[in-house]
């Protein structure tokens, strides 16, 4: 049920690079102003250092209010691949939270992926949110991948604001054919890209190229308004993409 006022949520998703610049985006969590009082925070690839979660660890210099979910997707070379949730408890109520494994890649490049999710409520309005990191190969297999967050969804109590927020690997390709179908994959489903005017999300120094990797879809059965923006902070490949979404 969405409250009487207007009900708003704001959100980051970071694929902060198994964390190898941990440092780093602590520094930026914890002095950054757009952090401070963020209710959802999807991350991909996250890891563990000195024996805790990065999700834990970040959320720790959120704030004591801060919760999250970590869960390994896979390991690499030694290295814990993970997604994860953090959310700040004053502000959602997370009733459950779960993970789901996505299709696996052809086997030249398989890699396995999974999502978080969770849901709740913030404002007396149902949240169902997922943090998501898409293969990096192949808009077919990247189709199926999402077409399996967009089944779950359906599995699940309707809410009313459905996040899905984090690395998809689009490219920004969607006047390409095999990537517009894609796009109109979870366009079918009702969802918008929060994040369509952000012009890049990912630089691959010391190269000069820009791409916008990451996205926050988001669908909700009542009028909704979105801003977003990113911030250019130090600690990974990929910079933080935030939204603030408003329920009217």
């Amino acid at each position: 049920m969405v409250g009487s006022a207007d009900s708003m949520l704001r959100v980051c998703t970071w694929n902060i690079n198994l964390g190898v610049r941990l440092d780093e985006i602590l520094d930026a969590v914890s002095k950054h102003r757009d952090f401070a009082g963020l209710d959802l925070f999807a991350l991909q690839e996250a890891s563990v250092h000195r024996g805790h979660a990065d999700a834990r660890t970040i959320a720790a210099a959120l704030g004591s209010d801060y919760e999250c979910h970590q869960v390994t997707a896979q390991t690499i070379k030694g290295r814990i691949q993970a997604n994860a949730m953090i959310w700040n408890r004053r502000r959602v109520k997370v009733d459950r939270f779960d993970h789901l494994r996505l299709t696996g890649g052809r086997r030249l490049y398989r890699q396995q992926r999974n999502s978080v999710v969770v849901e709740g409520e913030s404002d007396r309005m149902s949240v169902l949110a997922y943090s998501v990191h898409l293969d990096i190969f192949g808009p077919t297999h990247k189709r199926e991948q999402l077409l399996d967050v967009m089944e779950d969804r359906h599995s699940r109590t309707p809410a009313d604001l459905t996040i899905v927020a984090g690395d998809l690997n689009l490219y920004h390709l969607s006047r390409w054919p095999s990537w517009s179908k894609l796009i109109d994959a979870y366009e079918a489903e009702g969802f918008t890209d929060a994040a369509r005017s952000i012009r890049w999300t990912h630089s691959a120094r010391p190269l000069p190229i820009r791409q916008k990797l990451d996205s926050i879809l988001v669908r909700s059965p009542s009028e909704l308004d979105l801003r977003t923006w990113t911030v250019e902070v130090r600690g990974s490949d990929h910079i933080p993409l935030f939204a603030d979404l408003t329920l009217r």
